[in-house]
């Protein structure tokens, strides 16, 4: 049991001790990982699943709920992760 103990106040020793985790990054490797997470997000199998859900869930408010401001929120959603990566890569920054 002491062990535990110990290995979780070392964790918890390395993440305290420099402050927040963000701290840890450099700007370069923080920027790479913010692009690589728009990237996964914007292409792919992630995109189409989360394209399907956010349509799914803007028809069924629209329809089973009658509230069309929340039906909207998650159209709108819906084409951001549609048109999201190709906006983004026109622009130059994916």
């Amino acid at each position: 049991m002491n062990k535990v103990v110990a290995d979780i106040h070392a964790i918890w020793e390395t993440i305290r001790g420099s402050g927040t985790f963000l701290f840890r990054f450099r700007f370069w490797t923080y920027e790479e990982t913010w692009q690589w997470i728009f990237s996964v997000l914007l292409k792919g199998t992630f995109c189409r699943f989360f394209s399907v859900v956010c349509l799914i869930f803007s028809l069924w408010f629209a329809i089973k709920r009658r509230n069309l401001i929340a039906s909207l929120s998650f159209f709108a959603v819906m084409l951001c992760f549609m048109y999201g990566a190709q906006v983004i890569h026109f622009i130059g920054l994916l």
